[in-house]
C-alpha cells in the first residue's frame, strides 16, 4: 500500500528541543518520522539515503550547522532538496533572507510552548500539502482543462472530471472537506453546470437531496455551516479573487445561493464547462 504520509527527518542535538517535536509530531497522523540525528554530518548523509520531503533542522549543531547543511543540499539537489523547518533560540540577521531564497517553510524559535509549536508546524505542513498536490496533479497525464482544448476537456468532463475541477477550485479557497456542505456544493454545481437551462437555484437543493437521500432543508443548512467556515479559516487571497471582496466578514459572507451563483461564474470564465 503506498504510503502517503509526509515523510520528516529531525536533525536536533538538544534532548528537549527533541523530545518536545517527537511528541508533537507523533499526534500528526499525517507526518512520518523517517530518521532523528544529532549531528549535522551524519544528517547530511543519511538525509541523501533517506529522501525526506521535510527537514527539521537546528540551525547550531555539532560537524555541521543547519546553514551549511541547508545551502549544500540545494546547491546538490536543486529542486529536489527537502523543505526545511529551521529551529533557533536567537534571530539571526541573516535569517530573513534565507527564508526569502532558500526552501525554508518555517522558522521556530526555542523555548516554544507545545500548543504554539503545534500551530506553526501545522502551517508549515499545510502549506507544504498545497504546494505537494499542485504539483502533483500539473505531473498527471492527459491534455490541460483549460480553455486553448476545450473539444478534448469537454471528453473529460462527461467522465466526471468537472467534479474534480469543481473540488480542486474548493481545495484552493481552502473549504473543509470533511463537512457534507463540501460534497453537496460539488453535487450542486455539477448539476447546474450540466443541465442549466433546466436547473434554477430553488431546485437544485432538491436535487442534491435525492442523490445523497436527505431533506432538501438538511442540504441548504449544510452547504451554509461549510460556506461559513471556508470564509473564517479559509485561503484569504483566493476567497478576495473569486468573490471580488477586499473584507471577509461576517457582513460579506455569502449565503448558499450567492456563493453558488458565484462559483458558477468563477468555473465558466476560468474553465470551458
Amino acid at each position: 500500500m503506498n504510503d502517503k504520509r509526509i515523510k520528516v527527518y529531525l536533525v536536533v542535538s538538544e534532548e528537549a528541543v527533541q523530545n518536545q517535536l517527537r511528541r508533537v509530531l507523533l499526534d500528526m497522523p499525517e507526518l512520518k518520522i523517517i530518521g532523528l540525528q544529532a549531528d549535522g554530518e551524519k544528517a547530511y548523509q543519511e538525509i541523501w539515503q533517506l529522501k525526506p520531503e521535510i527537514v527539521i533542522c537546528e540551525l547550531l549543531m555539532t560537524g555541521m550547522d543547519g546553514f551549511t547543511m541547508l545551502q549544500m543540499l540545494e546547491e546538490m539537489l536543486g529542486d529536489n532538496c527537502p523543505k526545511f523547518i529551521l529551529c533557533y533560540g536567537f534571530l539571526p540577521e541573516a535569517l530573513q533572507i534565507l527564508k526569502e531564497e532558500a526552501p525554508v517553510l518555517q522558522c521556530i524559535t526555542f523555548p516554544v510552548k507545545d500548543f504554539v509549536l503545534v500551530k506553526q508546524l501545522r502551517t508549515a505542513f499545510s502549506y507544504y500539502s498545497k504546494q505537494r498536490t499542485e504539483e502533483l496533479m500539473l505531473q498527471e497525464p492527459g491534455p490541460p482543462l483549460l480553455k486553448e482544448e476545450p473539444e478534448v476537456f469537454r471528453v473529460h468532463a462527461s467522465e466526471n472530471r468537472r467534479r474534480d475541477i469543481i473540488a480542486y477550485e474548493l481545495y484552493l479557497l481552502g473549504m473543509p472537506a470533511e463537512y457534507k456542505g463540501y460534497q453537496y456544493i460539488i453535487c450542486a454545481l455539477d448539476n447546474l453546470l450540466e443541465q442549466p437551462q433546466e436547473l434554477v437555484m430553488m431546485t437544485i437543493y432538491k436535487r442534491v437531496a435525492e442523490e445523497f437521500q436527505t431533506a432538501p432543508s438538511s442540504v441548504e443548512r449544510s452547504i451554509r455551516t461549510v460556506i461559513r467556515k471556508m470564509w473564517t479559516a479559509g485561503n484569504r487571497a483566493q476567497i478576495y479573487k473569486v468573490f471580488a471582496t477586499k473584507r471577509i466578514n461576517d457582513d460579506t459572507r455569502p449565503d448558499a445561493f450567492h456563493f453558488l451563483s458565484r462559483m458558477l461564474l468563477w468555473l465558466r470564465r476560468e474553465y470551458i464547462l
